[in-house]
């Protein structure tokens, strides 16, 4: 009885110790999404330079279907969307603007991504899209400036 006392306490102990990696069951989290643009990102090198055979790499993968690919080409991103489309289709931006929401254990919520026109191949004034649980949520047009 002792032991099984004993195994329960520090069950329970080392459960209230660990912190969850994410918030959604499917895992999802900053460094798997951090993962996923690296991968995914890699279309476009800058606002000119669009890199095919990366495109290609993501469907043999199996990270984006031919459909998505060619819609990523063209910098088509829909609510509901794998968050590699959104990469793909904007690719290595360094002029986007990120933000991110954590909870109170500091476990993503959702990434934000801002595409400027000047910076990316979005169209003007640019793009912003939201993405939660690997998946993104919303799509909208930057405001004017």
């Amino acid at each position: 009885m002792k032991k099984t006392l004993s195994l329960c306490v520090l069950t329970l102990l080392s459960a209230c110790s660990v912190t969850p990696e994410s918030a959604y069951e499917s895992g999802w989290n900053l460094k798997k999404s951090e993962g996923t643009y690296k991968e995914c990102a890699m279309t476009w090198l800058n606002k000119d330079m669009f890199m095919a055979q990366n495109m290609d790499r993501l469907i043999a993968l199996g990270y984006l279907t031919k459909e998505q690919a060619i819609r990523a080409a063209k910098s088509e991103v829909r609510v509901g969307d794998p968050e590699c489309l959104a990469f793909a289709a904007f690719g290595l931006t360094r002029g986007s603007k990120l933000s991110f929401v954590n909870d109170i254990n500091k476990n993503l919520l959702e990434r934000k991504l801002n595409y400027s026109c000047e910076e990316s191949n979005a169209k003007c004034p640019g793009v912003s899209i939201t993405i939660k649980n690997g998946i993104v949520s919303s799509v909208s047009s930057l405001p004017e400036t």
